[in-house]
């Protein structure tokens, strides 16, 4: 790697928080620290059993992390097949046949992967395969040193084959790039879909007084009109209307019609003409400030029909 390179790697490594990347240094104790000792990498816990987060192991305690979320560099991914002649009920217990690299198996019986009738679909219970194809994905999260390791299940393989060729087809590597592993989709129940709902209604869910907080702003088909400043802006997601007049505004537009009609039913008298127009357009907003209920009275078919009709 030039030297160039190798700097600008390191800079991506170190602005981005994954610090550990670039620090050869603190590497290389840890390395010397650990002479002689048997190193393992704390494992991920997938959710299961109506779950809806991730289990993380903490490092300063005994105590796990629940997180919906997973955000770290993939350093490293590989197969690892297990055929366990008796059902593996968990724990430690190595499998009487096992493969790192989904190719070779080493125990009993051992041989070609892809021609063992182990790993062939209904070898195991119903179609399944007796021998468990799962992958070992190793993740390094931000400020830690080392990795974790996540262990996807056979129902994930497909996504995750899907993803990884999605990034190798735009010429990257998973260690080069930043992923954030979201709940594996075939491994949610119907109660993990429901809390999933619940949770989105709790973060969508507004309270009555964030719902039209200004009676003067009027949700049009064009925007929102505030009446007090005789304004129009755009739509927005920072306010929340529940009601939209199916009109748009247009400040050039004008009604002589209407006009017409309001003059020659007050009889030519401009103060209550006004006095009609300030009424009808108090009807669009929702305040009662005013404190006044209007009563239109007159002959049948006259002015005070069309206006209520209004």
């Amino acid at each position: 790697m030039s030297e160039e390179k190798k700097n600008k790697a390191t800079e991506v490594a170190v602005t981005s928080g994954f610090a550990a990347l670039a620090n050869a240094g603190v590497l290389n104790d840890a390395t010397e620290d650990l002479a002689g000792l048997d190193l393992t990498f704390d494992r991920i816990k997938i959710p299961a059993g109506g779950s809806t987060a991730f289990e993380i192991p903490d490092g300063d305690s005994e105590e796990v992390n629940m997180v919906k979320e997973i955000v770290g560099v993939i350093l490293l991914h590989h197969p690892a097949y297990a055929y366990y002649k008796e059902k593996y009920t968990g724990g430690l217990n190595p499998p009487d046949c096992g493969s790192f690299d989904g190719v070779n198996g080493t125990g009993n019986p051992g041989g070609a992967c892809a021609t063992c009738p182990l790993n062939q679909f209904g070898s195991g219970d119903g179609q399944s395969k007796a021998c468990k194809n799962r992958r070992m994905i190793y993740v390094l999260m931000e400020g830690e040193l080392f990795p974790m390791v996540l262990s996807l299940p056979t129902g994930s393989l497909k996504e995750f084959t899907k993803y990884l060729k999605r990034q190798l087809s735009k010429g990257r590597k998973l260690n080069q790039k930043l992923v954030r592993d979201k709940m594996i989709a075939s491994e949610t129940k119907m109660n993990q879909i429901n809390d999933a709902e619940h949770q989105w209604r709790l973060l969508v869910r507004k309270e009555i007084r964030e719902l039209n907080s200004n009676p003067y702003i009027l949700n049009l088909k064009n925007g929102l009109y505030n009446v007090l400043e005789d304004t129009l802006t755009e739509h927005t997601a920072e306010y929340y209307s529940t009601i939209q007049l199916n009109v748009s505004y247009d400040p050039g537009a004008d009604c002589p019609r209407f006009k017409q009609f309001l003059e020659e039913s007050m009889g030519g008298d401009m103060g209550q003409v006004k006095l009609i127009q300030e009424m009808l357009g108090y009807f669009l907003i929702p305040v009662n400030l005013a404190q006044k209920c209007f009563v239109i009275f007159g002959a049948g078919g006259g002015a005070s029909q069309n206006c209520s009709w209004y």
